[in-house]
């Protein structure tokens, strides 16, 4: 090998090891990718900057949505200890609920006669069913009073957001009226902001 080769031969290891030495310093300040657990009794999203907390027995209610860089609770936490099946309001007040068909209880006529939804309608305090796919969780409920299927999928996107999408499949064969509302019961102050991006 020439000493001109070997020079450059030199020249160019040495920047490759710059470059290995640059990169081991770029990757942890790298997003790290969403780690999806699943307990016995609760489903955990999370990664370097937010943390969610599912809990499929309860009507798959978000438990908990906390930033880690502040440390901060963003859904209101009820303190109480027991809780009692007689209605919402008795029930454990917190996080984020799915109310499907209805919010307020109610009746509803139909050619059998009258079906009646209690108080945040037919999700809530129910165990749903969950499956991890891959770094989202997809979590459903059927409800056969209704001839029909609730779908939500969870995934954190990015390093700030939880993006929740939905799905309700009718297998009846009738139209399936219905109200649906996410019912998240906010952690503020009086120092609390809430902004809402424009709709067009």
């Amino acid at each position: 090998m020439l000493a001109s080769q070997k020079k450059t031969m030199d020249e160019l290891k040495l920047k490759l090891d710059k470059l290995k030495v640059q990169k081991r310093c770029i990757e942890p300040l790298r997003e790290k990718r969403t780690v999806v657990k699943k307990l016995p009794s609760e489903i955990i999203l999370e990664n370097s900057s937010i943390k969610v907390v599912i809990d499929p027995n309860c009507g798959g209610k978000i438990c908990s949505f906390v930033s880690k860089r502040t440390n901060t609770e963003f859904l209101y936490q009820d303190t109480r200890k027991k809780f009692s099946n007689n209605g919402y309001s008795e029930h454990d007040i917190s996080g984020f609920d799915e109310c499907f068909p209805t919010v307020a209880a109610c009746g509803f006529k139909t050619d059998e006669g009258i079906n009646y939804y209690e108080d945040h309608g037919l999700l809530w305090q129910r165990a749903w069913d969950a499956e991890v796919r891959g770094d989202r969780v997809v979590m459903s409920k059927d409800i056969p009073q209704l001839k029909c299927c609730f779908e939500r999928s969870c995934q954190l996107q990015g390093p700030n957001s939880l993006m929740l999408k939905y799905k309700i499949s009718n297998k009846g064969d009738r139209s399936l009226p219905y109200i649906y509302s996410a019912h998240p019961l906010l952690s503020v102050n009086e120092q609390t902001v809430l902004e809402l991006p424009d709709v067009n």
